[in-house]
């Protein structure tokens, strides 16, 4: 049987650490739109003690990440993997923080009242948002590269609800004033989300680096 060195165990480990800080940003996210849907700003709480959970996996990821690429040698294939772990943890460190503002928003629209219309173009744009994220931390996973293709078309389907809520919203702000308070708050909110999913296709084409040595850009 092969025995694996200090340097491969390294390596495996930091491989583990993206994909459990990966783990915690999906469920900081889930939390998050639960928050929304239920307006149920109590749950900010644990959103924080995940985004904190996160953070502190980013720290530790990047230092092992130097250390191993100053103190070693790594091979191009494995420098390139370096490298791509260190992108990918900063994607999902912002994933967590915007995140974190969508709780935020919550806090702030449950003192405003009941909300003045139905949410339902946002939590479907939400959900969008976690599935990209799901989807590429899978192709991470298993290095699989032709989800990217699936998640630019995503992607795709992000922005175009984030045009059309935008406007939306702001056509609600134009006709009374007494919307424009909630209004501003869904409009941070579904700006955070497309931010979301340009992370998700970020992690994706770093991903396609990792593997195949290039990234491919969503057209």
């Amino acid at each position: 049987m092969k025995r694996v060195n200090f340097y491969d165990q390294s390596l495996n480990r930091l491989w583990d650490q993206v994909i459990e800080m990966g783990v915690n940003v999906e469920k900081l996210l889930e939390e998050a739109l639960d928050s929304l849907v239920n307006k149920d700003p109590s749950k900010l709480t644990h959103i924080n003690e995940l985004e904190e959970t996160i953070d502190k996996l980013n720290e530790k990821i990047e230092m092992q990440a130097l250390e191993l690429i100053s103190l070693q040698q790594p091979t191009p294939e494995d420098l390139r993997k370096l490298a791509a772990f260190m992108r990918i943890i900063k994607e999902l460190e912002r994933v967590g923080d915007l995140g974190v503002n969508l709780g935020e928003a919550v806090v702030r629209l449950e003192k405003m009242g009941d909300y003045f219309k139905p949410l339902i173009d946002i939590p479907k744009m939400c959900r969008l948002a976690i599935e990209m994220i799901c989807k590429a931390l899978k192709a991470y996973r298993n290095q699989d590269t032709s989800l990217t293709e699936e998640i630019c078309l995503m992607e795709e389907k992000v922005d175009e609800m984030y045009g059309f809520l935008k406007d939306e919203l702001v056509e609600y702000m134009k006709k009374d004033v007494k919307y424009i308070d909630q209004s501003c708050q869904f409009l941070l909110i579904v700006r955070d989300l497309e931010r979301i999913g340009d992370h998700a296709e970020n992690i994706a084409e770093m991903v396609n680096y990792m593997v195949v040595g290039k990234k491919t850009l969503c057209d």
